[in-house]
């Protein structure tokens, strides 16, 4: 019997398994597919958290784990690489060679652990479309080291990352890579079988960014500071609605994010206080970013986004 019993369950294990699902994005760098949240003038994607190559029967029963490298169905349209409906060449972040990024995933849904895996490809050229062989010589690691960031609690939101960009690596346009080897499934491989093991469910995104060459001479361009003297986000964040709100709350509260407020906000900061937005990077970080991915879910935010793309055509 006891037998009989352990048969059952792996089997409704095995049988339940495809019904879990996880779902995440790429939120910093923003990816082409989730720019539209974060004010980017990029096309609107609100399957922007489910980019898994088609699926896990695609993926593996019929492509045999192959997928195209920013995650689209390998037989179908690859909207998210380069030629795409969301790959239009916009960069979303700017760095430097070598440089310690900040880099945070979003998972929408329970994802019972996996882990991330981060890649570059230089190419240098929008229409050019990325490759594997490319993505996997340039692996963006972990602090100590490691290629792959581990997944160890089982609840969902953001998760804040810092990563060290390779040495060498220069480009006027990068594309950045985020895949997420879910642990939904029921699976075996090595002689050990697990919930994680063997054929799991993929997640990728792929968002543009430029690095520059460490200690290069270039030169730099200034802009004349704002005459405006109404607190406002930044751009492009100051396109989404939820942004401009949250800088006059935050710096009236003396959490004046200078990376995200413009400096008439610090016209808020108490008096007798300085900014110290110095002591909240990490909260201002995820605070800012969860205003605006809970903003890019009004309508009236995707309209008014809409609107403003067909003007500037």
């Amino acid at each position: 019997m006891p037998i009989v019993q352990t048969l059952i369950f792996l089997i409704l294990v095995l049988l339940q398994s495809h019904y879990v699902t996880a779902h995440g994005r790429l939120v910093d760098p923003a990816s082409r597919s989730s720019m539209w949240r974060f004010g980017f003038p990029n096309p609107i994607n609100y399957n922007d958290n489910q980019i898994y190559c088609g699926g896990f029967s695609a993926l593996w029963e019929k492509f045999h784990g192959k997928c195209g490298v920013c995650g689209d169905r390998l037989d179908g349209p690859r909207e998210n690489e380069a030629g795409g409906k969301y790959a239009n060449g916009i960069i979303a972040a700017r760095y430097t060679e070598g440089d310690l990024i900040n880099v945070t995933v979003q998972l929408t849904t329970n994802h019972l652990g996996g882990y991330f895996e981060f890649n570059l490809c230089p190419v240098n050229d929008p229409k050019k479309r990325a490759d594997e062989d490319c993505m996997l010589n340039n692996p963006v690691m972990t602090l100590d080291g490691k290629r792959r960031y581990t997944l160890e609690t089982s609840i969902s939101g953001l998760f804040h990352m810092t990563l060290r960009l390779p040495q060498g690596v220069y480009c006027t346009q990068c594309v950045f890579r985020w895949k997420y080897n879910a642990a939904t499934s029921w699976g075996c491989e090595g002689g050990k079988c697990c919930r994680g093991c063997g054929k799991q469910e993929q997640f990728y995104a792929c968002a543009d960014v430029s690095i520059s060459r460490r200690n290069a001479f270039n030169w730099k361009t200034t802009t004349a500071p704002s005459r405006n003297t109404e607190c406002e986000a930044k751009l492009p964040w100051r396109n989404n609605p939820g942004a401009t709100p949250w800088c006059k709350r935050r710096c009236s509260q003396n959490r004046c994010p200078h990376k995200y407020c413009e400096a008439a906000c610090r016209l808020l900061v108490p008096q007798g206080y300085g900014s110290s937005s110095h002591l909240y990077s990490s909260q201002n970080r995820d605070q800012f970013l969860k205003a605006l991915l809970r903003a890019s879910n009004s309508k009236d935010y995707a309209n008014g986004l809409n609107k403003t793309m067909e003007t500037a055509k």
